[in-house]
C-alpha cells in the first residue's frame, strides 16, 4: 500500500490552486505575526488596551475561518489530494482537525476576554495559540510540497 513516502508520482497544481495556497499561508502567516506584535505592544504597555488585543484575535479568527473555508472546500487542495493520492491521508486529516480545534480556541480565547479574562492570562494564551497556527501552516505547507513538489520560498 503507498504511502507519503512512496515514489508514486507527484500531483500537478493548477496556476489558481498555487495561488490560493500561497495566498492562505501568507495570510496565516500575517495574522499570527500581527497577534504576535499586539502582544509585544501589549505587553510593554503600562495600561494594555483590552480592546485592540481583542481586535487582533478577532483578525486572526476571521483569518483562520477564511483559511478553513477554503482548503477544506469539497474543490480545495486538501480534497484534491485525498483523491488523487490517498496515501496522503493521514496528513490532510490531521491538518483538517487542526481547523477545528484552532478554531475553536481563538473563539473561546475572544469569548474570555470579553467576559473579563486577566488580559496577562489571555496574553499567554495567544502566545500559545500563535505558535499553534504556525506549526500548523508549517505542517500545511510541507505535506504541499510533498504532494506537489512546490517551489515555496525559504522562510514561508
Amino acid at each position: 500500500m503507498p504511502n507519503d513516502t512512496s515514489s508514486e508520482p507527484r500531483l500537478s497544481i493548477s496556476e489558481g490552486d498555487r495561488a490560493a495556497s500561497t495566498r492562505r499561508r501568507e495570510a496565516l502567516h500575517r495574522a499570527v505575526t500581527e497577534l504576535g506584535a499586539e502582544l509585544d505592544a501589549l505587553e510593554a504597555a503600562a495600561a494594555p488596551d483590552g480592546e485592540r488585543f481583542a481586535q487582533a484575535l478577532r483578525d486572526l479568527l476571521a483569518t483562520l475561518e477564511q483559511h478553513v473555508e477554503e482548503a477544506d472546500a469539497p474543490e480545495g487542495l486538501l480534497q484534491q489530494i485525498i483523491e488523487v493520492a490517498p496515501w496522503f491521508g493521514p496528513r490532510v486529516e490531521q491538518l483538517r482537525s487542526e481547523h477545528d480545534v484552532l478554531n475553536g480556541q481563538a473563539r473561546t480565547l475572544l469569548e474570555q476576554v470579553a467576559a473579563g479574562r486577566e488580559l496577562e492570562q489571555a496574553l499567554g494564551a495567544a502566545r500559545e495559540l500563535c505558535a499553534q497556527v504556525d506549526d500548523h501552516r508549517h505542517r500545511g505547507t510541507t505535506l504541499l510540497i510533498d504532494a506537489y513538489m512546490l517551489d515555496i520560498p525559504e522562510g514561508d
